[in-house]
């Protein structure tokens, strides 16, 4: 089974705290595989405030929530993770996007 490489969120705000009814939104956002220059500006220095999410290689699943390169960030961490094509960041704003593009690699 294919997976496609965006996928949705469920979150739930409080109309009001006098109120007990829950609103819930779905969000959908289209992420592709990071390239090193997604996470760095240069050899030195990382992009810091990134945002980014893991995919699993063994089950194709993708974190329930996005991390971001901060200060703390392992560097060798996050080279294997790229190297293993397990970092995915979001599309950007009027960036081409083709589902195949990033289907084709996925079993």
């Amino acid at each position: 089974m294919k997976h496609k490489s965006h996928f949705h969120y469920n979150a739930r705000a409080t109309k009001s705290f006098f109120m007990e009814d829950n609103v819930s939104f779905e969000v959908a956002l289209k992420v592709r595989k990071a390239l090193p220059e997604d996470l760095k500006i240069d050899a030195r220095t990382l992009r810091m405030g990134q945002v980014f999410w893991l995919r699993s290689k063994q089950t194709g699943d993708f974190m329930n929530q996005p991390l971001k390169l901060d200060d703390e960030t392992d560097v060798a961490e996050l080279a294997g993770w790229l190297a293993n094509d397990m970092i995915y960041v979001p599309v950007k704003w009027r960036e081409t996007f083709s589902d195949k593009e990033t289907d084709d690699d996925v079993q």
